[in-house]
């Protein structure tokens, strides 16, 4: 695992290892740092699974889930999905949204499959740059 801790600077894109099949999950900078690994948020144990979003539905999900939070307590755990050692499904959340499908993981997250660890305000700061 890489965790990435950069700058907000044009060039910063560079030192983040983006792929276009990149899932990530949104957890508390302290839950993350803080928590037993493999990583278990609390959705594992309410809902049976992990929540990941694509990188065209974070945004999404931040409005959705998140729009009260103070952003900058947050990061975005990529997660590779051909690491993962628990079943991954791609489902419709409780209320549809015209057939998109959110990936699920079946399990805790295993460090072996995180690619970086970003805040997110860099990454929607080098998302707008994009």
């Amino acid at each position: 695992m890489t965790d990435v801790t950069i700058p907000l600077d044009p060039a910063a894109a560079a030192d983040i290892p983006f792929r276009d099949d990149d899932v990530f999950h949104l957890a508390s900078r302290a839950s993350w740092q803080n928590g037993d690994h493999p990583y278990r948020p609390t959705s594992l144990d309410t809902e049976g699974f992990v929540h990941l979003s694509t990188a065209d539905q974070i945004e999404g999900t931040l409005s959705r889930h998140f729009a009260e939070t103070d952003l900058a307590t947050l990061v975005l755990v990529a997660v590779d999905l051909d690491r993962v050692e628990h079943p991954v499904l791609w489902e419709e959340p409780p209320v549809p949204r015209g057939g998109v499908t959110y990936p699920h993981i079946y399990g805790p997250i295993d460090v072996s499959a995180v690619r970086f660890v970003v805040d997110v305000p860099t990454w929607l700061a080098l998302r707008t740059q994009a």
